[in-house]
């Protein structure tokens, strides 16, 4: 099941515990025009947390 960001600070090492699972992401960026971009990303992190 996907899980959802609830929360608006977390430490580093919950935020690694979020992401490390999910693999789909969606990158958002507002175009010259002022409309949204929404374009769907591959993400991961290795064992150093990059």
């Amino acid at each position: 099941m996907p899980k959802t960001a609830t929360s608006d600070r977390v430490d580093r090492a919950a935020l690694e515990e979020f992401l490390r699972p999910c693999h789909q992401a969606v990158l958002v960026t507002r175009r010259s025009e002022g409309g949204v971009q929404l374009s769907p990303v591959t993400c991961g992190l290795d064992d150093q947390g990059r």
